[in-house]
């Protein structure tokens, strides 16, 4: 073999071990997302949660004939602020306040949305927490690991309310908890997304802020006011066409229903609700008595399940 073969067979070879090394991998294909689902509960029952369907927009129909679809065991039973995330295995955890008065909060598992399974106890709260709520699980993709963070408040002092976290790997085993994030008042309800290499950690204080870090466990700063209006409980979901993201947050009084903003790039907004109540119009409706919730993105083959399962 002269000296030019053997560099085009040396090529070829190492062109074979590329290719077969790619055939090896797993390959991660992301179904396409064809409706929203949102996971909540409602103003006059904070003890089961409930499902709502939209397959036009934001046009949402509550699933299950209106019934409950997942009640808990523990403590003051309550499914408060129910938060649905998705982790890289394709695992669903669900993760809600479960007390006013206790300090854990609970968590379940699911593979399909339908059976929630391993419903747990979680305790992490601060030295002196009286109470722990709104709690959501979150990504830091840096350090490809999870966290849970919740609002806490010490020896029953609402001014000391600020957001705490503590890292996962398996949604059982947490770390020593931390201080994410505080302010000169209370502050509750947080909300973390990555947007175009910026964490932005949405929260409630006298209308709804967002604080921004390069990294996911902070240090957060650089607070602006997204909204003055009396509303709590803000969540950011990616838009299914890949368009950007909305952000629903709860008019709690009286439960009036959710407000719907979508914006390209967290910098520029569009308010799809109407400035006023009734807020709904021919572009977005929400459930009667809806409150607290989180929307997620659903595959044909989720949206059909759910259907066959919880019919409208």
């Amino acid at each position: 073999m002269n000296f030019m073969n053997r560099n085009v067979f040396v090529l070829l070879m190492l062109l074979l071990m590329i290719f077969s090394s790619c055939g090896n991998r797993k390959k991660i294909i992301e179904k396409p997302k064809v409706a929203y689902l949102v996971a909540y509960m409602k103003g006059n029952d904070e003890k089961h949660m409930y499902y709502a369907l939209a397959e036009d927009g934001f046009v949402f129909r509550v699933l299950n004939g209106g019934k409950p679809v997942l009640s808990a065991s523990y403590n003051d039973q309550l499914v408060r602020d129910p938060m649905v995330l998705q982790d890289k295995q394709g695992i669903y955890h669900l993760i809600a306040t479960v007390s006013w008065s206790k300090r854990p909060f609970t968590v379940w598992d699911s593979d399909d949305l339908v059976h929630w399974k391993n419903e747990r106890l979680v305790d992490v709260a601060p030295e002196g927490a009286t109470k722990t709520w709104a709690p959501e699980f979150a990504y830091d993709e840096e350090n490809d690991i999870y966290f849970v963070h919740w609002t806490g408040e010490v020896n029953g002092d609402w001014n000391t309310a600020s957001i705490y976290y503590a890292t996962t790997k398996d949604f059982k085993n947490f770390s020593e908890t931390k201080l994410l994030y505080k302010d000169e008042v209370g502050i509750l309800d947080a909300n973390i997304t990555k947007i175009n290499g910026l964490y932005h950690l949405v929260y409630r204080k006298n209308g709804i802020w967002v604080a921004t870090s390069k990294n996911a466990q902070g240090p957060y700063g650089d607070a602006y006011q997204l909204t003055a209006d009396n509303v709590e409980g803000p969540y950011v979901f990616p838009l299914n066409d890949n368009a950007g993201y909305g952000i629903v947050w709860d008019y709690f009084g009286n439960s009036a229903g959710f407000g719907l903003w979508t914006t390209p790039d967290f910098k520029e907004w569009s308010q799809i609700t109407n400035e006023t109540a009734p807020f709904y119009n021919d572009k977005v409706e929400f459930p009667a008595g809806i409150r607290h919730g989180s929307i997620i993105g659903l595959t044909q083959e989720e949206r059909d399940k759910l259907l066959e399962i919880f019919p409208y």
